[in-house]
């Protein structure tokens, strides 16, 4: 039961910032001075929740997209969520989700996404596991390519430091290798912050470039680890490159630190591009992770992302959604062929399904025949197939932590 007294209100830094410095301090273990810092670089985006006059919880909400059928849809990014110990069982996270739901709504955003602490207070909110992040161990010199084994291309590629002045290219080539990845995140400067600066700590970021034209091809982005970590180990904040020698360019370079380093980690999905252009695929995964997301907009979301090209189909759904009454009724999807799709309300509602359901059909995480067996969906099969036709995924991922 929600407490009576509960305000949801956006974050006020001269009222609020002690309490709710303590507050998140409390529930990550994270010193308060940076606590309070991180408070005062994101003043409008963080959200509060009251008892009476007394800070019970915080949010955060990072305005970004995420790619899915090669298209970017806006999605709000949830971080920061926390109570404090003495408002703890009495409701209060879930009611302050329950407001931030709607409030994302009325913003107009599609998608909502977020690295769930406990999954089940997130699914009584709409959100459902989507997706995955791994981190993956490769011993660092197997980057470096065998004899024979490449053209040899990447050799006419130099090495750099990246300087201020070429973040509008490598935005621009991480946008365009980010937009295959069923998953990943497009950008705002919030994470982009977090890529060169995570967590205050400084990043080393190189380019591969051509030195008769200075284009840049790709680039690394990395950090070495510190205090209890290996410290044979570095860890790739982020990695993307625009053409195959680039590639190849990145893991020569990362294979030159083999002296003094034994293992590159890299994040991603379950397979990150850069492994195919590595001799031999052998790799740990160290860490596993999933997402979940949540559709405000049934069909905003549904109009957004983009289809396989060629595919025309017909489907019949009727959601239930117990927060946002708009998106609850039957809704008919088309898919005309062009790479996109209509959304209009109506239709027979043949499938039958929670709204949070829709999102791991949405992202291509499950199919619509699994989803049936996982008992998340009710349909005929014809209707099944011409879903999970139209939400054919490529494995959802991220390589963001957020």
């Amino acid at each position: 039961m929600a407490p009576s007294n509960l305000t949801y209100r956006p974050y006020d830094h001269e009222r609020d910032n002690e309490a709710a410095a303590a507050c998140i301090a409390h529930a990550f273990g994270t010193p308060i001075d940076l606590c309070s810092k991180w408070l005062g670089m994101l003043k409008d985006e963080f959200r509060v929740a009251t008892l009476g006059d007394t800070l019970a919880g915080t949010v955060v909400l990072y305005d970004a997209g995420q790619f899915f059928g090669s298209k970017s849809v806006r999605m709000l990014a949830v971080a920061g969520v926390t109570v404090t110990a003495e408002a703890r069982g009495k409701g209060v996270a879930k009611e302050m989700m329950r407001r931030c739901v709607l409030e994302m709504h009325e913003m107009g955003a599609p998608l909502t996404s977020l690295y769930p602490a406990t999954q089940p207070l997130y699914r009584g909110v709409g959100y459902q596991v989507s997706g995955w992040i791994y981190e993956h161990r490769i011993p660092t010199g197997d980057f470096a390519p065998r004899p024979g084994d490449t053209p040899g291309d990447e050799r006419a590629l130099d090495m750099r430091p990246v300087t201020e002045n070429d973040h509008p290219r490598i935005k621009e080539i991480y946008s365009d290798f980010a937009r295959g990845l069923d998953g990943y995140i497009d950008r705002d400067r919030i994470f982009w912050h977090r890529v060169f600066l995570p967590q205050a700590e400084p990043t080393d970021s190189f380019c591969a470039y051509d030195p008769a034209t200075g284009e840049i091809e790709g680039y690394v982005v990395f950090k070495r680890r510190s205090g209890g970590g290996d410290p044979g180990t570095q860890l790739v904040m982020d990695v993307a490159f625009s053409t195959p020698r680039a590639g190849r360019r990145l893991c020569v370079f990362l294979s030159s630190h083999s002296s003094t380093i034994k293992d590159i980690h890299i994040r991603g999905g379950a397979y990150h591009p850069l492994q195919m252009l590595l001799t031999e695929q052998r790799y740990e995964w160290l860490k596993r992770d999933y997402w979940m997301n949540r559709v405000l907009d049934v069909p905003s979301a549904i109009e957004g992302r983009g289809y396989t090209k060629g595919l025309r189909t017909r489907a019949e759904i009727a959601i239930t959604d117990p927060i946002i009454e708009a998106n609850t009724g039957n809704w008919t999807i088309e898919t005309d062929g062009s790479g996109g799709a209509s959304c209009t309300k109506g239709g027979s509602g043949m499938v039958m399904l929670d709204i949070r359901d829709l999102a791991p059909l949405y992202s291509g995480l499950f199919d619509a025949r699994t989803l049936r067996t996982l008992g998340r969906l009710s349909g005929p099969d014809d209707q099944l197939d011409a879903l999970s036709a139209m939400f054919a995924g490529r494995g959802p991922a991220v390589c963001d932590q957020y």
